[in-house]
């Protein structure tokens, strides 16, 4: 059977989630400031929890109508189908959003009536309604908390079971967060806009914890991004032999695909290395069971390729010719150069960590010196243009989009992405030799 569903995500990804939904079969999808909504089966809304990469959450639509008064929201919840959803007796936490409706006389009127009506709709089946908890309450691993989303705008009722569970930039692979974390969920967006797949080179020169990393490993290998569990899987409507025939969908994990891959990847600071280390290997874990007998150790530990091996390094020391020679031949003759340079807090901590002429040796004075020197000396990290033909080597450097960059000579620069990281407008600049 056919539902409506919702794909919340971060402002400016909202096109390129409909794309992704899109090649996942979804149907009728409409975007939206925050979000994209389509129409399929549950089968939909399983590959879109395992493989699209952009949502922070993924939402049911129960019910969609008008409510302009208490009676007419508590007749509208009542009706909706959220005990063919929600397993009874269990935490259930609920969120208001109203705007524009004088007939409800605020967000704790029509949360009273959600909940009666909810009692009433449960009842009526002779089951136990959940019982309310906080918002950010997790439950218990038995019992984890469902949440629904009630939005009333001009008197009309929008009421949403989220399929997620946790937000979904939490992949389950992240062991601990490093200095101004990227998001996975916006480091995917930043691969896709800038085109990137998985047979070109992959520069990741700031690798910080690993996100850029990861995400692309997790692509090349034609996998989920994800290794955790999601609400809907305790849902009373969940199908536990459709969600196993999207799980076949998959490409089956190979290991020996990643021998071939012409990657580098690279930090300065040994904190940060050893969380992509760890971060990188925990999602090779996660993998491992349809190669565990090849290529594991007798610890049962995946070892992983020289490539995905971060390298202690200084982006603005490197040359082509230093990473090529990590690599075997034949050398990549298409690459992509992705950059997550320290900025706001991050530019300000690191700097702090070094001596004052360190600093001004390496010109860390400021955000824009660092991001800047990086951008001036990518011409030294590609290989040499052939005469005649379109340079296939391009960067990504995400910065604030107030933040002024002037590319080298002889390269052009345009926005290909804008927006949120950490509360701070960002720009993801594409540049690339004319």
């Amino acid at each position: 059977m056919s539902q409506r569903y919702f794909a919340q995500v971060s402002p400016g990804l909202e096109e390129l989630c409909a794309r992704e939904l899109h090649a996942l079969g979804a149907r009728k999808r409409v975007t939206s400031r925050g979000g994209v909504s389509f129409e399929g089966t549950k089968k939909h809304l399983y590959r879109a929890l395992l493989m699209s990469r952009l949502p922070s959450r993924l939402w049911l639509t129960l019910s969609e109508g008008s409510a302009p008064n208490p009676n007419a929201l508590f007749e509208r919840v009542r009706r909706a189908p959220l005990p063919d959803h929600l397993p009874e007796g269990g935490p259930l936490a609920l969120r208001v959003a109203l705007h524009h409706t004088p007939g409800l006389a605020g967000e704790g009127q029509a949360r009273s009536v959600i909940y009666s009506a909810l009692k009433a709709s449960f009842e009526a089946r002779s089951l136990t309604p959940p019982y309310e908890v906080p918002w950010a309450h997790k439950g218990s691993h038995d019992h984890p908390t469902q949440r629904l989303l009630a939005h009333v705008e001009r008197g009309r009722l929008t009421l949403r079971l989220d399929a997620s569970g946790e937000l979904l930039h939490k992949r389950g692979w992240r062991t601990e967060d490093g200095a101004a974390p990227l998001r996975p969920t916006l480091a995917s967006a930043c691969l896709q806009a800038l085109e990137w797949s998985p047979e070109e080179a992959l520069l990741d020169l700031m690798c910080g914890s690993g996100t850029f990393s990861v995400e692309a490993l997790s692509l090349a290998l034609q996998r989920s991004p994800h290794t955790r569990r999601f609400a809907c899987e305790r849902w009373v409507s969940f199908q536990p032999e459709g969600w196993a025939r999207v799980m076949e969908e998959q490409q089956a994990p190979q290991l020996e695909r990643l021998e071939g891959l012409r990657w580098w990847v690279s930090d300065q600071s040994e904190a940060q290395l050893s969380l992509a280390k760890a971060h990188i290997n925990a999602y090779l874990s996660a993998q491992a069971s349809s190669y565990l007998s090849s290529d594991a150790t007798s610890s049962g530990a995946i070892q992983p390729p020289q490539a995905l091996i971060p390298t202690q390094a200084n982006a603005l020391e490197l040359t082509w010719e230093h990473v090529s020679e990590a690599w075997s031949e034949p050398l990549p003759e298409r690459g992509l150069i992705i950059v997550n340079p320290p900025y706001g807090r991050r530019v300000s901590r690191l700097s702090a960590q070094r001596a004052p002429s360190a600093r001004q040796a390496l010109g860390w004075a400021d955000e824009s010196s660092i991001a800047q020197q990086l951008v001036s000396r990518l011409p030294e990290l590609i290989p040499s243009p052939s005469t005649g033909s379109p340079h296939p080597w391009r960067a990504g450097v995400l910065l604030p989009t107030q933040q002024r960059l002037t590319p080298p000579q002889g390269w052009e620069k345009h926005a290909a992405l804008t927006f949120s990281h950490g509360g701070i407008p960002v720009t993801l600049w594409r540049l690339q030799p004319l």
